[in-house]
């Protein structure tokens, strides 16, 4: 909700939004992703080709009359703060779609806008356990584990995210990256299948996604804390410790002058440890440059033996 929202707040029109049908068919909720273009994915029919294929057929439909398209490239939530595997049905939706504009002769080009968003405090991140726990369930148990892990799965989740409505979280940081030609990408392809470019695709984006990530006080410190580096993470990203106490995360003080930290709640530790993005840059306080990109082209060329995207950098 928070990018469309933002978009709108900046003057422009909100995009259509790719969400789990378990969002859409929310009363209130669901009526508002309808009004908003929304379209639904049936998670569970993603082994359905015929459904697949109407459901590209959309997506490629939406992007070649011009319209904005938000989703997420990881397809859902992380329950253990890492970075997941990318999904190309959209990147391949929005290839097809240039192609099309290319084969009738239309000079407009279908972009990639990559967007960053991180948090000092993920909302609903006390419910993660028993969400990856219920959704492991309700996606491949027998049918009782499915039905009690779907039931579970959806009540906790609601519940979860009411309790927390009215407390403070800190901030969110919202960042937009540079953003990629994907004519550019189809121009200058040199392999022959299709779906390495969507890998190669979801793969450059992901990067441009990481360079402009904001990484938080509570997301350093919590790095350099599962890494043993106490003195750090207290002379560097204090206010980070301060909110991890806060949160009853971690405990920390002084034994004969002597800084010790003693973790109290290991998984949400793991969980905003595992956030940390090594290329992604500091101090959300401060307007610092972002380091500098590296040659992903290079990269790629490496990963897709030899076949190079060119103009990409």
């Amino acid at each position: 909700l928070l990018i469309p929202l933002m978009l709108y707040d900046l003057g422009y029109e909100p995009p259509a939004i790719i969400a789990g049908s378990n969002l859409t068919s929310i009363p209130l909720l669901g009526n508002w992703f309808k009004r908003v273009k929304g379209i639904p994915v049936e998670r569970h029919k993603a082994n359905d080709q015929g459904y697949v294929k109407s459901f590209f057929d959309t997506l490629n439909r939406v992007i070649f009359d011009d319209n904005d398209l938000l989703f997420f490239m990881e397809g859902g939530r992380t329950y253990d703060g890492a970075i997941r595997d990318p999904k190309t049905v959209v990147l391949k939706a929005a290839i097809h779609a240039q192609k099309d504009l290319n084969k009738f002769g239309i000079d407009e080009a279908v972009y990639i806008q990559p967007v960053s968003i991180s948090y000092d405090f993920v909302v609903d991140r006390r419910a993660f356990e028993v969400l990856d726990w219920a959704k492991k369930w309700k996606d491949k148990g027998n049918r009782f584990e499915k039905i009690t892990g779907g039931a579970l799965y959806y009540m906790w989740d609601a519940l979860s995210f009411g309790l927390e409505i009215g407390r403070k979280h800190g901030n969110v940081y919202l960042n937009f990256g540079e953003p990629i030609d994907i004519r550019k990408a189809v121009c200058s392809w040199n392999g022959n299948s299709n779906g390495k470019l969507e890998r190669a695709l979801a793969n450059y984006t992901l990067s441009r996604i990481k360079t402009s990530y904001v990484n938080t006080d509570t997301i350093c410190a919590a790095a350099a804390i599962r890494n043993g580096a106490y003195q750090q993470a207290m002379n560097d990203h204090e206010s980070g410790v301060m909110l991890l106490e806060a949160r009853g995360i971690i405990n920390w003080g002084y034994n004969r002058k002597e800084l010790f930290i003693r973790t109290v709640d290991n998984h949400a530790l793991d969980y905003y440890a595992n956030s940390y993005i090594p290329e992604g840059r500091y101090s959300p306080k401060a307007q610092q440059s972002v380091p500098a990109r590296p040659r992903v082209d290079v990269v790629l060329a490496q990963q897709l033996n030899g076949s190079v995207i060119t103009e990409l950098r």
